[in-house]
């Protein structure tokens, strides 16, 4: 018997209870007026006892009806078994225990190290947003406490991801909203201080599946599924979400706060998308090095290459469908259709500005799952010259040619007289030498804010020597005539025989 029909049939019994009448209400045979007058008042008010009884076992028994629909309509907590614990009703797996990584690393003293060394995505932008970076090093943790910073807290479920604990690759942080990050706004968040519940991910598995009651410790209010986790008591959750340096964090009593993320305080607890099984099927996992690939300054409009090498660390063969790049970003590879597990191959990424500052694109891998890392890179100020010809007489002309990126601004530096100044962003000019000699003619642009780095070009002409070149055709004739006489005279005292 399900809880539905349970509910029914106790809602039934009441029911029937509140319509029993515990006494009679007959009128006397006799007609008496006294006896019949007590006796009609007697009745009147027992009626109303029955009918008041009635309502409220009435609405008990909708209430609990209700109850019971409700506590049926959303699956309860789920221990898969071995370390994970299902939360259908938001399609989430959770790790049971809470601060994995003191476990761990009490476990493990190499753990750290090998979390470390499994971060391949480089230096991580700060939130700063001023072009600051953070690279992951040991002291971003406290092995000891389990406690870590944000950047440790990312790295940390990164090494969940490449080494597939419990047969997975998408382990995160728990989604926890921006409550605590409002301007103004509270500094210890519960719901009740005007945000819903589903909008953190820690509020409903704290209200809705553990029973818990807004700033109490876990461990003295719960309905029981806490005893499927360890260690949620002590020390606040890094979230994901950002504002700003600022983090949002979640903690015992169902309270989410804010902090700056280079403080090494707090703990991670790792999520991921969907329902986890005891043994998962096998499946690729395509990790990137480097990941998040940067380039440096690239003159506008100017191809430059650099080399993402893709790894297969999953428990099963990817099948490569598609390999690409987006934005000004374009590839080319050498990974076939197929990538084997620990196998690697080589993405050859080509960035070509095609404006100026931060431009940004997504590398991704279409192999059974989509896989993707960000690309960025920095559009810079470009500048070019050519010389057509490069060596001609002197006196004689030659003609450069240049051209500029937008908002560049230059002149002309060295070459011979004339050269020199300011010139515009592009164009053509002869230019000549009255001497023999080698000269180079350059050109240097700055951005017209100052905020890209200058560049330069320069190009390199030959004026050889006009006397110079028709003594040595004299010469030569001179040569080639005295050749021909000492041949000739040979000849004639030699004649053939």
């Amino acid at each position: 018997m399900n809880s539905e029909t349970i509910g029914l049939s106790i809602a039934h019994e009441i029911h029937n209870f509140a319509v029993q009448s515990p006494g009679s209400c007959r009128l006397p045979a006799e007609n008496h007026s006294d006896a019949l007058t007590t006796t009609r008042v007697r009745c009147r008010l027992q009626t109303m006892k029955t009918t008041t009884r009635m309502k409220t076992a009435s609405r008990f028994a909708a209430t609990l009806v209700l109850v019971l629909l409700a506590s049926t309509s959303r699956a309860a907590l789920v221990d898969v078994g071995n370390g994970l614990i299902n939360h259908p009703a938001a399609n989430l797996s959770w790790v049971a225990d809470a601060n994995l990584f003191l476990t761990m690393a009490t476990a493990d003293a190499t753990l750290v190290a090998k979390v470390v060394a499994a971060w391949t995505d480089g230096p991580i932008p700060t939130l700063a947003g001023d072009g600051t970076t953070h690279t992951i090093v040991a002291a971003d943790f406290v092995a000891a406490t389990g406690r870590m910073n944000w950047y440790g807290a990312r790295a940390w479920v990164n090494y969940l991801k490449v080494t597939h604990y419990k047969g997975y690759s998408d382990w995160r942080l728990p989604e926890v909203g921006t409550a605590s990050l409002q301007t103004g706004g509270c500094l210890t968040c519960v719901p009740g201080d005007g945000f819903a519940i589903n909008s953190s991910e820690w509020w409903r598995l704290f209200f809705e599946e553990l029973g818990g009651t807004a700033n109490v410790p876990i461990a003295t209010s719960n309905n029981g599924s806490y005893a499927l986790f360890q260690n949620i008591e002590g020390d606040a959750f890094w979230g994901n979400a950002q504002n700003g340096t600022t983090t949002a964090l979640f903690r015992d009593g169902g309270e989410q706060v804010r902090e700056l993320t280079n403080v090494v305080g707090f703990r991670a607890w790792a999520v991921r998308d969907g329902q986890s099984v005891a043994t998962p099927p096998l499946a690729p996992y395509i990790s990137f090095a480097p990941g998040n690939a940067m380039f440096a300054v690239t003159p506008y409009n100017t191809p430059s290459a650099g080399t993402v090498t893709l790894k297969n660390s999953g428990t099963g063969p990817a099948t490569i469908a598609s390999i690409t790049a987006s934005g000004d970003f374009a590839v080319t590879h050498n990974c076939g259709t197929s990538l084997a597990v620990n196998a690697t191959c080589a993405v050859v990424v080509t960035f070509t500005p095609t404006d100026l500052f931060a431009r940004t694109g997504t590398l991704t891998v279409n192999a059974d799952t989509v896989f993707t890392t960000s690309l960025s890179g920095t559009g810079g100020i470009a500048a070019s010259i050519s010389a057509s010809p490069d060596t001609v007489k002197e006196g004689k002309s030659a003609t450069l040619t240049w051209s500029s990126s937008p908002h560049a601004v230059c002149e002309g530096v060295g070459g011979t007289p004339g050269w020199a100044g300011p010139l515009m962003p592009s164009g053509s000019r002869d230019v000549t030498s009255d001497e023999a000699g080698t000269f180079d003619y350059g050109i240097t642009c700055t951005h017209d804010a100052q905020a890209l780095p200058g560049v330069q070009a320069s190009a390199r002409v030959f004026f050889t020597n006009v006397a110079s070149g028709a003594l040595d055709w004299s010469l030569l004739l001179a040569l080639t005539f005295a050749l021909w006489l000492v041949l000739r005279a040979r000849m004639r005292h030699h004649p053939a025989e």
